[in-house]
């Protein structure tokens, strides 16, 4: 089948169909609910629910466009769907706009790569590459009982590092950093997901500084999220129980020293911790520096 583009004058883009397939109207004031089976403009047949990110949920694919079959050849990719409220931000529907237009505008060997931006009736979604790992939340429950040892983590943390210090130097922050969304490939690749090429403000405040800064990300909003990564991962915990920066403040709570980090890596480590973005490590490259991440550490 020979893919299309149509649009109209309300429309921000145009939209991907497909010239041979005959499908439902959808309303345009009323989203409908995603379910296995479903045909997205005119391509995408979702076939797996894989999980929720922050936006919404994700599921695998198949790209009826890019699937041959007669030589029983078919690509999958992963989609994530992205909540109304996308629809009222016109300054980030430009921006997903130009991705569309210009996805080598975003790439870096370890994010997966973002595919194409589509919508589909009254929905937005995000197309991007499909992954064959697993997360390091996976990873991590494979192991147990024990821990990965401190340099697997070290390797895990250079590569997520070098992932935001690439966005930010582009200025987006990930906001969202945690195990569920970092993915170990078949070949030992480390690949962060979940990474809309936009910066939009939080919902819903997580930071104590979200409620003077209306919710808007920080960059040393991924330096916490990095180190309660590699805290999880070298002790099986989440340094403040699950609860968010906020949320830690109002109950008090402290993260306990992982023992088996030598003090200067802890030191590192704990400032990157810090509730208060005052008291925070700043930048990526300084908290990496502080653990004495080189740029040579591997996975094997």
């Amino acid at each position: 089948m020979t893919p299309t583009i149509s649009g109209d004058d309300t429309d921000t883009f145009p939209i991907i169909t497909d010239a041979g397939a005959v499908a439902a109207p959808v309303s345009e004031s009323v989203p409908h609910q995603w379910q296995i089976g479903d045909i997205l403009a005119g391509r995408f047949v979702l076939q797996q629910r894989l999980g929720r990110r922050r936006y919404g949920p994700v599921f695998k694919a198949l790209d009826r466009v890019l699937s041959e079959p007669l030589l029983g050849v078919e690509h999958h990719v992963a989609l994530e769907e992205l909540p109304p409220r996308i629809a009222e931000q016109t300054t980030l529907i430009e921006r997903l706009e130009q991705l569309r237009l210009h996805p080598q505008s975003w790439s870096h060997p370890n994010i997966a790569k973002v595919l194409e931006f589509g919508r589909d009736g009254a929905k937005y979604f995000v197309c991007e590459q499909l992954l064959e790992g697993a997360s390091l939340r996976v990873v991590l429950e494979a192991s147990a009982p024990d821990a990965l040892e401190e340099h697997e983590v070290l390797g895990i943390v250079r590569y997520v590092g070098d992932a935001l210090n690439y966005a930010h130097a582009k200025g987006i922050v990930h906001g969202d950093l945690q195990l569920d969304n970092v993915f170990v490939t078949e070949a030992y690749e480390v690949k962060l997901t979940g990474f809309l090429p936009s910066t939009e403000p939080r919902p819903d405040p997580v930071f104590v500084e979200d409620r003077s800064t209306a919710g808007q990300p920080h960059p040393s909003d991924d330096v916490y999220g990095l180190a309660c990564l590699a805290y999880e991962l070298l002790t099986r915990r989440h340094p403040y129980d699950g609860n968010t920066p906020l949320e830690a403040l109002r109950a008090g709570l402290t993260a306990h020293p992982a023992l088996n980090l030598s003090p200067p890596r802890w030191q590192a480590l704990s400032r990157g911790l810090a509730l208060r973005r005052e008291q925070r490590t700043p930048t990526i490259a300084e908290f990496l520096m502080g653990l004495g991440v080189t740029g040579v550490e591997t996975l094997r």
